[in-house]
C-alpha cells in the first residue's frame, strides 16, 4: 500500500481544515489553552450566560475561525474540572476585592444544569459598588440532590459565610 494511503495514526481531526492544515490542538496544559479556558470561564461567569453555550456549533466555529487549535470541553468537564480550578484564582482576583465596597446585596440562584438526580445550582450576588454601578458576581456554583428549602440552606449559608456576605 502506498505511503499517501495508510490509515492515520492519533486522534481524529475535530474539522476538515485540521485535517488538511495539519493543525495540532493545543494540549490541556499549554499556556494558551489554559488562558482560553480562563477567559471562557470568566466569559460565562461575569455575563451569566449559560453553560450549554459552549457546546453551541456557531460559538465554537466562532472561535475555530481565530484559532484553530483551542480545545473546548463539555459543559460536564466546565462543571467537574475546569471552574473547580478557578475558584481560588477568581475568588482572590474578582470577587473579593469586588465586596470591599459592597454595603447590601441581593442573592439570585439559577438552575444552571439539570441531571436526572442532581442540579447544578449557581448562586449570584447583584449589589452596588462604590460608584454606584449595579455589579453581579457568581459566588457560588453547588450541585445538590436534594432541593428541599432545607438542603438547600445549608448550601446557600456555607457560600455566603466563606465570602463574609451573611450580615450585609
Amino acid at each position: 500500500m502506498s505511503k499517501e494511503f495508510q490509515k492515520r495514526s492519533g486522534p481524529t481531526p475535530s474539522t476538515i481544515s485540521n485535517f488538511f492544515g495539519h493543525v495540532t490542538p493545543y494540549c490541556k496544559d499549554d499556556l494558551i489553552q489554559k488562558q482560553f479556558e480562563e477567559d471562557l470561564t470568566l466569559f460565562i461567569a461575569k455575563e451569566l450566560v449559560s453553560l450549554s453555550f459552549v457546546e453551541v456549533f456557531f460559538f465554537r466555529k466562532l472561535i475555530l475561525n481565530q484559532n484553530l487549535c483551542f480545545n473546548f470541553s463539555s459543559k460536564r468537564v466546565l462543571v467537574n474540572d475546569i471552574l473547580p480550578r478557578m475558584v481560588e484564582f477568581t475568588k482572590d482576583k474578582y470577587v473579593s476585592s469586588s465586596f470591599e465596597s459592597c454595603h447590601s446585596c441581593i442573592v439570585f440562584f439559577n438552575l444552571w444544569m439539570f441531571k436526572a438526580g442532581m442540579d447544578t445550582f449557581v448562586m449570584i450576588v447583584h449589589f452596588l459598588n462604590a460608584q454606584w454601578e449595579p455589579c453581579h458576581i457568581i459566588v457560588g456554583l453547588f450541585e445538590i440532590a436534594d432541593t428541599t428549602k432545607s438542603a438547600m440552606a445549608l448550601q446557600v449559608i456555607d457560600v455566603l459565610a466563606k465570602h463574609g456576605l451573611i450580615t450585609r
